[in-house]
């Protein structure tokens, strides 16, 4: 037998009521074929056909079974995105299916539901985030972005938010406060490429080389008017629409504040305005404290690059995250929400997690 499956054949009670549900509701293309009593659809790679359920049977040689209950299978319909998932599901109900499942997280890692046809036949409506199911020229049709432009570059200007404010680097402003809020804390350089700096001076130094640099773009976290820690905009591909935050290094009194939350916030909200399509986390594979914060932040896992750098003598395996123009749609204002003063009791504790929230943003975690 050849590895194919060249039509499935539905039995129906009324063959024009279910001819109006796919043709019409589910808008699939129908053969023209000239018996009033069967009807052909054809789909990619296979024909859908329904033919009156006693006849079916009669063909099969088979007695005919009631059409109620579970019929013991089902059809599957997979999409490339949760939004088309439900906006399909929309569509069936509309064209009169009955919903048996709203789609919903899965169990497996995707999303899916389920919708059964005017004689109860099942389909399941499902997006699967790693691989894709159906036809490979499905898979392969490139996707147009119309009208694009390229991102417009990032500049070094001040971003202001409740918490605190992201301000171009400048060892002469900065310098000073970051070495105190940095002193005595070596391990925050643990999976840096650089530091600990002996003495103030020294990191005065490489302050002044990295305050020069246009990509890597350094910025200051500055809370209540004191620099407390230091993030960049890197590998800036404005043509391409792509673009990282990297170098983070929070101090002591930064580390798991709103402040900290909140310069997330505002770069992703900053490169987003800016149009471009994809903002990237990268790390040490070795750092979990990264690799959980990335998470937390709405970047979604994407793999881990072996043998990726050598740093400081030692292999790094890079493990890589992003967020795209799509999810930041939803990121937005989840973390809008939990920065909103009314999320925190008086005691200053989160009344809801971030990370809770983001969870359901995240196309796979790692």
């Amino acid at each position: 037998m050849q590895p194919r499956i060249s039509m499935i054949t539905l039995g129906v009670d009324d063959i024009q009521r279910s001819i109006a549900f796919y043709a019409n509701g589910l808008q699939l293309p129908r053969l023209d074929f000239p018996s009033p009593d069967v009807a052909f659809f054809t789909l990619r790679g296979t024909w859908l056909g329904l033919f009156g359920v006693t006849a079916l049977a009669q063909d099969a040689g088979v007695a005919p079974t009631p059409m109620t209950g579970f019929h013991g299978q089902s059809l599957a319909h997979n999409l490339p995105s949760r939004e088309e998932v439900d906006a399909l599901m929309q569509q069936a109900q509309a064209a009169g299916a009955r919903i048996t499942k709203v789609a919903e997280e899965t169990f497996w890692g995707g999303y899916s539901g389920y919708f059964a046809d005017p004689d109860g036949h099942l389909w399941e409506v499902a997006h699967n985030p790693f691989m894709w199911v159906g036809p490979v020229q499905d898979y392969e049709q490139p996707v147009a972005v119309q009208g694009w432009q390229g991102a417009q570059l990032p500049q070094h200007e001040v971003i202001s938010g409740s918490y605190c404010q992201l301000e171009p680097l400048d060892s002469a402003r900065h310098g000073s406060t970051l070495y105190r809020a940095f002193a005595g804390d070596d391990e925050l350089w643990r999976f840096l490429p650089y530091g600990p700096f002996a003495g103030e001076q020294r990191l005065l130094q490489h302050l002044d080389k990295q305050a020069a640099s246009k990509d890597p773009l350094w910025f200051a976290v500055s809370v209540a008017g004191e620099a407390v820690g230091v993030i960049t905009l890197m590998r800036i591909h404005s043509e391409a629409g792509s673009i990282e935050t990297g170098h983070l290094c929070f101090s002591a009194s930064l580390q798991h504040s709103c402040a900290a939350t909140e310069a997330i916030y505002l770069l992703a909200e900053y490169v987003f305005s800016l149009g471009f399509r994809r903002f990237e986390w990268k790390c040490n594979a070795r750092n979990q404290a990264s690799r959980s914060a990335a998470l937390r932040f709405g970047f979604s896992y994407e793999g881990v690059f072996r043998n990726a750098l050598v740093v400081k003598g030692y292999n790094r395996d890079t493990a890589w995250y992003a967020m795209t123009d799509d999810d930041w749609k939803k990121l937005q204002p989840l973390y809008q929400q939990w920065l909103d003063a009314g999320n925190f009791t008086s005691a200053g504790v989160q009344k809801t997690s971030l990370s809770g929230s983001t969870r359901q943003v995240l196309v796979q975690t790692g």
